[in-house]
Order: structure tokens, then sequence, then C-alpha cells
């Protein structure tokens, strides 16, 4: 299972983007079943992976921070394929587990995005030298890596994953998270010049303008400076991030390239996907926050089963992260976890129901926030802001429904509903929901997302990672209600 870190899905060719060169996964999906709507959960790391190795909803599973880890008290596939006597390896980014679960892995070497964690070789720590000289003062800001590619991340997990297949008792399971397309942007040579910002085409965008921008993206833009972010800027970070794209396009082959080299392929089921997107330049923005966008919950998704009908295929219905673990397991004969909500998914020759719908959320139900007009645009976040931004992601719980057609969106802390008609909107630049022609729409989609909420909410309460009373204004923000 190769996972990339924040790569949405139409930044790729295989999801109609023309401009970024991706060989190797164009390779894979001539092979796989295409998901041409595959969405997560969550569109941030933790809650995103946690999801998928449980396959449940942040609300089941209960971490929605990227400071928690999957819960001791709750089984998750690694478990289900650890004692169905599966040779394990975790070869990057990890973002999910903790250490009780981390010791099931026969194998495990964590790379993020600034390197070895642990200093590794001297390679290793040549790239951290680099990220720790490296001075990233706002958030789309690109570097050119002064490395060798080979010396870089995403390569060095790759080079790992490329030697446990080679050695790996059989049956295994190989869980390659790059840390790649993920902020900071920057990536080697010959990737780092394959983009020119002169040609990059941005998505279209009105401007921020209008009063219907939901309380949460407008907090974002305004703080980390986005507000003010010039065209040149906007094209540079877009064409490093499509750079960062073909570099995890050239880990994929190698890959590719190592399961054929130790005669694997012919049994060996590859999974590509991410765990969330990136506003890739939709809306002025780069990166992610607390927003449901389709450039943050949509994801690539690319599953080749050997010998299996369906190869080369495209599957429309609206798929989720949560279905890919139950999936693999029903594949590889291990026995499915008991709390999962997962489900087959479609176009492998599985028993299995369509979704017609699926669902997204953010937030961990706490108190809700606001900040002053005085507060300038940020950049890179001064210690003195991280605190708006902590409480900005937990706040709250904004729900997500979404089918082939529709997105309706519920905030019950914004004053402002989204509704929109992807086949006619789909960069969602037109707000549907104060619409009286399409009440009925808004009427289906927020029944669809009660009946959600009510067959899979568990009991439980959610676990923040810090205590909301320590958020005490340390500039002139302040916290209070929206509207206050």
């Amino acid at each position: 299972m190769i996972m990339a870190d924040q790569l949405k899905a139409t930044a790729l060719p295989q999801y109609g983007n023309p401009d970024v060169l991706t060989p190797s996964l164009d390779r894979l999906a001539d092979r796989a079943v295409r998901y041409d709507l595959a969405f997560t959960p969550h569109p941030l790391c933790t809650p995103s992976r946690v999801s998928l190795w449980t396959g449940a909803y942040p609300h089941n599973h209960g971490v929605r921070t990227n400071e928690l880890t999957a819960p001791v008290d709750r089984d998750n596939y690694l478990r289900a394929f650890h004692r169905a006597g599966y040779s394990l390896a975790l070869l990057g980014k990890n973002h999910c587990f903790g250490a009780d679960d981390l010791g099931l892995f026969d194998v495990y070497k964590d790379f993020s995005h600034t390197g070895r964690t642990d200093g590794g070789d001297e390679r290793d720590r040549r790239f951290l030298r680099w990220m720790a000289d490296a001075d990233y003062s706002q958030l789309w800001e690109t570097r050119t890596a002064p490395l060798a590619a080979e010396d870089c991340p995403a390569a060095r997990v790759t080079e790992e994953s490329c030697r446990f297949i080679e050695s790996a008792v059989e049956p295994f399971l190989l869980w390659m998270s790059l840390p790649e397309p993920h902020e900071p942007y920057h990536a080697p040579e010959p990737f780092a010049s394959m983009y020119d910002p002169d040609e990059v085409q941005l998505p279209d965008w009105t401007g921020t303008e209008g009063i219907d921008e939901p309380v949460r993206q407008r907090l974002y833009r305004e703080l980390c400076g986005f507000a003010d972010i010039d065209d040149r800027s906007l094209r540079e970070a877009v064409a490093m991030y499509y750079a960062m794209i073909s570099f995890v396009d050239s880990c994929v082959g190698r890959v590719l390239d190592a399961l054929e080299r130790f005669d694997r392929h012919r049994d060996t089921i590859v999974v590509f996907v991410s765990d969330h997107g990136d506003f890739g330049g939709e809306r002025g923005l780069m990166v992610k926050c607390n927003s449901l966008v389709d450039a943050l919950t949509r994801i690539p998704l690319l599953v080749s089963v050997p010998g299996a009908a369906g190869a080369g295929t495209v599957v429309n219905d609206p798929v989720s992260l949560i279905d890919v673990m139950p999936t693999l397991a029903h594949l590889a004969g291990v026995e499915a976890i008991e709390q999962s909500r997962g489900r087959n998914l479609p176009g492998l020759e599985l028993a299995t129901q369509p979704r017609s719908a699926v669902f997204a959320e953010y937030g961990a139900g706490a108190t809700p926030m606001s900040y002053s007009a005085g507060v300038e645009a940020a950049g890179a976040m001064p210690a003195t802001l991280r605190p708006l931004l902590r409480a900005a992601e937990a706040e709250g719980r904004p729900k997500m429904v979404r089918t082939s057609r529709w997105k309706y969106i519920y905030d019950p802390l914004d004053p402002v509903d989204e509704l929109f008609d992807l086949a006619a909107d789909p960069h969602e630049l037109r707000n549907l929901a104060a619409d009286p022609d399409f009440s009925h729409i808004v009427a289906d989609m927020r029944r669809l997302l009660l009946d959600w909420s009510i067959n899979t909410e568990d009991a439980f309460p959610v676990p923040l990672y810090f205590d909301a009373s320590d958020l005490a204004p340390t500039s002139d923000a302040h916290f209070a209600p929206f509207g206050a």
C-alpha cells in the first residue's frame, strides 16, 4: 500500500490534470481499478490514517487531531494482519500508531517531512541539516533541495521499501508511506525544474470579497497570509507541488520495478492512495485547513489485483478511505474487525453494496472561537497565533455529505451552509444553499447527513490533546463565540 501525503486527486492526470507527468501511475492505472470519487473521512493526516486502519470514522475511533494516535482499546487492521501471520513493515511517515501497535511491525523506519526521525545514515543527516537551515517564512514558500534525489525522504523510503520487498517472508503487508507532496514545498533536481510557474494553469477563483466564504476558511486565509499572496508566488507553489508529485511518481515506478525484479508482481496487490488533499492553488490557497472542499477531501485511489477482472477500468460510485483495509482483508483472507464500518470496494468482483454517498467531518467539538480584526496576516504562524489555529482545528463539528453530483456541508458554528452542484461547478465556487430553487436538494442532503450521524456516531467522548482553558490570549487575538 503506497500512500502519498496531501495529494489531491485532481492534481493527477488520471483525474483530469494534463499538466503533471506521472508515467508510473499511468502504468499502475493501466492494470488497476481507478476510483474516480474516492474521499477521505477527515482531511487531516492522523485522523484520516487512523480511519484507514480502523475502517471507521473519526467520531467512532475518537482521533480528530494530529496529536493523538490510534486508540489502544480499539481493534485495527494492523492487528488483524498480524494475527493472520503477515510480515509487516511501515516505511515512511507514521502519524497513526502509538508504541504498542508500532511494536507489531517487523520493520519500521520513520521518515517525516524533515527526514529520518532517528538520524539514520549520513544521507539522512545531510537532509536533516539542510531542513534545519531552510527558513520557510511563509507556508507557500518553495525551495530546490540542494541534494541528490536519492538522499531525499521519498527516495529513502522507496529504497527501504524495495529492500523489504526483496527479503520479506510471504505473506507480507508493506505500508510505504511517502511524506510528499506535503509542505514545506521542495524537491530535488531534475524534478524541481520540471514545471514552469509561468505555464501553470491556476484553478478558477473569483476572489474572497464574497461574504459567503465560510468563517473557518476565511480565518485560515487571513491568519496565514493568503489574503495577500501574489500571483507569482502562488504559481511557484503550485509548480513545486507538481514537482513533488512527479518525484512521488518516480518512487512508485521503482517499487513496481522491484516487484517485477523479485518476481512478486504476480501475487501482490498494489494500492496507491492519499490520506487527504491540498488546496493546490484553488481559492488562492495552498496546504490545508479545517475545510471540506473537494481539493482536501477527494483523494486518488488505484487498486491493482493480479489476475482480477477490471484492470484499467474506472468506478464512478463514491467510495471512502475507510473501505480500503476491509477490502484488502477480504482479498487476503484476513478476518474483518468487528468495529469496522467500511465495506468492500466495488469493481473487484466482491460482494458489496455500492455507496450512494460518502461523508467527512472535522473538529472535535471544542469551544467556538473567533479572533480580533487587529490580528495581522502571519505567514508561517508565530507562536502567539498557533493557539488560534489549534483551537480552530478542534472547534465544533462541521460535516459533509457528498454524492456523485452534490455536496452539502453543515457547520453548526457557521451561519452559512454550503451546497454545491459538482457537475456544473467542480471548483465549488457557487454556493446554492440559500437559493430557494435548491431547497429540496438541501433537505435531501440534510436527511442523508442526519441518517449517517444517527446510525454511526458512538456515544464516547471525543478527547482533546490540549486543555481549552489553557488557551489564554497572548496577543491581540482573543477567543469568543462567532459574532462576539
